[in-house]
């Protein structure tokens, strides 16, 4: 008996111990995604929704809103090109690399959402808890003047960029708690906690030359184009009215499967408008290439000139498949009365979509069905039988009707009549303890039925 209890607890002691010296190995990959695996294998030669043997050459024109006065985008003093609205979404304003790069940057095309592949770094590798993350640069990876990018850019770049860069770098950083440069080659940055997105955080990191800002003031909002190590740089400037790109011939990672078919104009120029309306009034006379437009209104009207019918312009709305961004009016549940979800329901039966979208939107938008429109994320109804086993756990604090619910929105005729909803509404209301006094409605302490709108003017938009 003594013999057998006591082979038990050894047992029980081997399998604690093994438990704790036998965990998972750590993950090592060309590339990171925080869900799932990667689509593109380690020996992937393209991102496949670009063409690899596109040409190179040519000048492309766009259009800048505003000014600038600054070529160092990474610190709050001063304002630089990056700095203007849309225009990072061209990809060549950020010309510093980064150790990953993802997937789809700043394409509508992408395909393939959240993940990022080695750019400076060729591998990376993370635990299961992903409590840290080491990655390995590259041999070849070098900055513009030949000095080859080590760890120690890494590490200098981390830490002058939250101890004098802008504060949304002390803000984006702030979940690392360390990094170190295990050799000339290999970094490892350690979190306060582990989160999946936190080596994505880490790989996008403006990997900056410290031999060069060793020797330059970092805080200065200067015109003069700093070093770099990305697929363009900055050969040109006009304070405030122009600023042009060019392709770097001998750019290091230009056939690197994450490029390779990208970044194929000599020359990219940025023309710099104040006003939006003098900016379009310059691209209808050939001012700039190409121009983007957020106006529904605008889109509607503004279209009805020389170079549009004689085809030297022209129009198209571009479809993608990637989950279309959301436009809305955010409810703070916190607080009264939004902390009720009666009164959120009235609300959204009181919103007129169609009528405003025809006579404020010129019919240009669809009604957002979800947090993730046209994406594989999109709630149905009624809920899948995965969704169910997924939140079977957490049935008690759900509604009854919760995966029955018809979630979508009220659909309207357009005709601005709606008292259907408007009685649906003050039912709801009726529910949660307002009643109409006069044309004012009020709970049962006579307080009216208030709340604030923030709205955000930006005033270089078409007006």
């Amino acid at each position: 008996m003594i013999f057998a209890k006591r082979t038990k607890l050894t047992f029980a002691f081997l399998g604690l111990l093994l438990g704790v010296i036998c965990h998972a190995e750590p993950t090592r990959s060309h590339g990171y995604h925080p869900f799932g695996s990667l689509k593109y294998p380690a020996d992937f030669q393209h991102l496949n929704y670009v063409n690899p043997g596109a040409p190179k050459g040519g000048t492309l024109r766009l259009f800048g809103q505003g000014t600038f006065d600054s070529l160092n985008p990474y610190i709050l003093k001063g304002r630089s090109p990056a700095d203007t609205p849309g225009i990072q979404m061209y990809g060549v304003t950020e010309i510093a690399d980064s150790l990953l790069m993802g997937s789809q940057p700043h394409n509508p095309l992408g395909d393939e959402a959240g993940a990022a592949y080695g750019l400076i770094a060729d591998w990376l590798e993370y635990p299961e808890d992903r409590s840290w993350c080491i990655f390995h640069i590259r041999d070849e990876a070098q900055f513009h003047d030949g000095h080859p990018i080590r760890a120690d850019d890494v590490v200098f770049s981390v830490n002058i960029l939250r101890e004098k860069g802008h504060p949304e770098f002390a803000l984006r950083l702030a979940d690392i708690a360390n990094i170190e440069a295990i050799d000339s080659q290999t970094v490892k940055f350690t979190f306060h906690r582990g989160r999946r997105d936190l080596p994505l955080v880490a790989g996008a990191i403006p990997i900056l030359p410290r031999h060069y800002w060793q020797q330059h003031d970092f805080d200065s909002a200067s015109l003069t184009p700093p070093l770099s190590s990305g697929p363009y740089k900055v050969t040109e400037v006009k304070a405030g009215r122009q600023v042009t790109f060019t392709r770097v011939k001998d750019y290091w990672a230009k056939d690197l499967p994450v490029n390779r078919g990208r970044y194929n104009f000599d020359t990219v120029e940025f023309e710099f408008y104040r006003d939006a309306d003098v900016g379009f009034e310059a691209f209808k006379a050939g001012g700039y290439d190409v121009h983007y437009d957020y106006s529904s209104k605008h889109w509607a009207t503004a279209y009805k000139f020389s170079a549009l019918k004689e085809g030297k312009v022209k129009r198209a709305n571009v479809p993608h498949r990637i989950p279309r961004p959301v436009q809305a009016f955010f409810f703070n549940t916190r607080r009264a009365p939004f902390n009720d979800i009666n009164v959120r329901r009235a609300a959204n039966l009181l919103f007129d979509f169609q009528w405003s979208n025809k006579n404020l939107f010129s019919g240009a938008y669809k009604r957002t069905q979800s947090w993730f429109p046209n994406s594989v994320y999109s709630a149905t109804t009624p809920a899948s039988d995965a969704e169910k086993a997924l939140l079977s756990p957490f049935i008690e604090q759900l509604p009854d009707d919760y995966f029955t619910a018809d979630i979508s929105a009220p659909i309207n005729d357009g005709s601005g009549q709606i008292r259907n909803r408007m009685r649906e509404a003050l039912a709801l209301l009726k529910e949660s303890g307002w009643k109409l006094d006069g044309q004012t409605l009020v709970n049962a302490e006579g307080r009216p039925l208030q709340f604030t709108v923030l709205n955000y003017h930006n005033p270089g938009i078409y007006r």
